[in-house]
């Protein structure tokens, strides 16, 4: 989260919660302020919404602010995921929601435009405008090689860029296309062998992102017309739902798949004991939600692969098991792996470098602060584009800036 101020209002972009319970917690004075006039949102992900309950606890009493789509997934979530009267105290106060591309002012003299970014459903560039100063803010940045939203092909210029760097030590992410078909192929050597595969998933998103796949799969005969494809995930199924609703937002591709295969996002929660693809729901460590069960109920099972295409942290449980370790202990019980482990690459929802680079290159900043991101990305990225751009910064946790005297600075 990033604050803004100017002499009369306070804007705050996103309010997330730490997804890796051993981060460095945030200082309380960048996000328990009392005097922020508005949140900004970019993408409805835990760790860019996740403390709005805390955040309309402590004393906010201003106006959020997002695109549709990115409203109704917040509500998603915090309704899964806080007590009902923190989920409420958070939805009302919202602000009437805006398109795509449509100005509006979030608190006296501040305005932001959002701008499609790809990442998932509603995801948004934000642009914001003060007093002829001009800033955008990245949120997260989308996968241009993924199939589901169009990356944008133009950007506003802007004096300052926000720009996450999350995969910036990596020039270029695999091959979607190679990735997608290496996983149809383990998927068809599984169910030959009469096995089960269980996918652990993100529900916002790498759900969506996969069903698509699943089903286009079967249309196009690389997998089985039959195969049975199981969604084991509450939340997941909600957020389908709202995809399904905001068909706009979608690529060309996606919607024409509306068009040829009827619902492209197909499935049923309905687990008959036959082979099947199994999505099911995880934390981001693995150690939680209902893919947990299928651990203890398949991993001792040779016939079956558990497949991990979402990021975990390093040492965690699904790190573990995606690097291939001989045991777990679930529930007070020791699992011996024997299922096939299979780590997909190339699934990333994020930008790589290169695409990263692409976005300086349109936006031609005066100043870029590297955000989102491990210091060896960050360093990486910054190496890579500062012959570009004017100052390339990588700002600490809490660290504030006069941005008017570093633009005036770089002037002089």
């Amino acid at each position: 989260m990033h604050r803004l101020d100017n002499n009369k209002a306070s804007v705050l972009l996103d309010c997330g919660s730490r997804l890796d319970k051993n981060q460095i917690p945030l200082p309380d004075r960048l996000k328990r302020n009392t005097n922020v006039n508005a949140v900004v949102l970019s993408h409805p992900h835990t760790d860019h919404v996740g403390d709005l309950p805390n955040f309309v606890e402590q004393g906010f009493k201003g106006g959020i602010f997002s695109v549709h789509p990115t409203k109704d997934i917040t509500a998603a979530l915090l309704f899964q995921n806080e007590p009902r009267h923190r989920a409420e105290s958070v939805m009302e106060k919202y602000k009437p929601t805006v398109d795509h591309n449509q100005r509006v002012e979030v608190a006296e003299g501040i305005y932001v435009t959002f701008i499609p970014a790809a990442h998932i459903l509603g995801s948004s560039f934000t642009l914001i405008e003060n007093n002829g100063l001009r800033i955008l803010f990245s949120g997260d940045v989308g996968n241009k090689n993924k199939k589901l939203f169009d990356f944008p092909e133009t950007l506003p210029e802007a004096d300052v860029l926000l720009l996450e760097s999350t995969y910036g030590a990596r020039e270029l992410h695999p091959d979607f296309n190679n990735s997608l078909n290496d996983m149809y192929h383990s998927i068809d050597r599984t169910i030959s062998r009469s096995g089960n595969f269980p996918i652990s998933v993100f529900s916002i998103q790498r759900t969506q992102e996969l069903l698509y796949h699943l089903n286009k799969g079967k249309y196009e005969g690389q997998l089985p017309d039959d195969l049975r494809i199981v969604l084991d995930a509450p939340l997941g199924e909600v957020v389908t739902d709202i995809y399904l609703h905001y068909r706009e937002y979608f690529s060309d591709e996606i919607s024409s798949a509306f068009n040829m295969m009827g619902n492209p996002f197909a499935y049923t929660t309905h687990y008959d004991g036959k082979p099947c693809v199994i999505l099911a729901s995880s934390s981001i460590s693995g150690s939680e939600g209902k893919i947990v069960q299928h651990y203890i109920n398949g991993l001792e099972n040779p016939n079956n692969t558990f497949a991990f295409p979402s990021y975990r942290p390093p040492g965690s449980l699904a790190d573990r098991l995606a690097r291939g370790c001989d045991t777990v202990h679930l529930r007070g019980k020791s699992l011996e792996v024997k299922a096939e482990i299979y780590d997909p690459r190339g699934f990333s929802s994020h930008a790589d470098a290169t695409q990263l680079f692409e976005i300086v290159k349109m936006v031609k900043p005066k100043i870029v602060f590297l955000v989102h991101g491990e210091n060896i990305p960050r360093i990486a990225l910054k190496e890579k584009i500062r012959g570009s751009v004017g100052e390339v910064i990588l700002p600490g946790i809490a660290e504030e800036f006069d941005l008017e005297t570093v633009l005036s600075k770089r002037a002089a």
